[in-house]
């Protein structure tokens, strides 16, 4: 599971229970395996088993690690065929995506990705016309205890913090926390669509080998990919 398990567990439990603090605490729960798993691993990895010589540099080790690599490109081409199935179905379609994936292709700017999601929607809201075909309803969760203001004050702080983080990294700021909440509140899809982004976006951060060390180890952990 990618991001948006972790969302749907929050989302669901805060709708059913009315408390903000019980869908935390399950998220928490959902997370927290791979949370320390990974923690321990980066921790590890960082006190000198990545030195020349050590286990990094085994030979079974890169062979592991390129075998991994060919799962994630097998992966993310999967997620990517699936999007694709689902969301590119008519020429309007095909020329919005055609132009996005040129874009975030060509150029790995901070400021592609937002910029590309923004003409893309308004191209979308402009062009694409979605009806529902099934006859169903959408139902309407009833919140308790967890009030409309609340809600709409987390969503006001979520995006006033995406746009201090987009300033920041528009006047140079490089900190891996501004790249994992950018990542995090832009991309939609599961965790494999996420390698590649952040593949980029780390850059000289982390070496291409722990990063394929990483999306191994993530895979053997429960919970979601990230």
């Amino acid at each position: 599971p990618g991001p948006t398990a972790g969302q749907v567990l929050l989302t669901g439990v805060v709708v059913s229970s009315g408390s903000l603090c019980a869908g935390l605490a399950a998220y928490s729960c959902f997370v927290g395996p791979a949370t320390v798993a990974m923690g321990a691993l980066g921790v590890w990895v960082h006190s000198g088993a990545h030195a020349d010589g050590g286990l990094l540099d085994q030979p079974w080790m890169l062979g592991l690690q390129h075998g991994v690599a060919l799962a994630a490109i097998a992966l993310i081409a999967d997620g990517s065929s699936k999007l694709c199935t689902k969301l590119v179905t008519d020429k309007i379609t095909q020329i919005i995506f055609t132009f996005a994936c040129a874009a975030n292709t060509f150029s790995s700017s901070w400021f592609v990705t937002p910029g590309s999601l923004v003409c893309a929607g308004i191209a979308g809201r402009l062009f694409v016309n979605v009806s529902a075909t099934d006859g169903s309803t959408r139902a309407v969760p009833t919140l308790r205890g967890l009030s409309r203001t609340v809600g709409a004050m987390l969503f006001v702080v979520v995006f006033g913090l995406l746009a201090l983080v987009l300033a920041c990294s528009a006047l140079g700021g490089s900190s891996p926390i501004f790249i994992f909440y950018r990542v995090g509140a832009l991309v939609f899809g599961g965790g494999p669509v996420v390698v590649p982004l952040l593949l980029t976006q780390l850059g000289g951060l982390v070496s291409h080998s722990h990063f394929l060390l990483a999306f191994a180890a993530v895979n053997l952990c429960p919970g979601p990919m990230f």
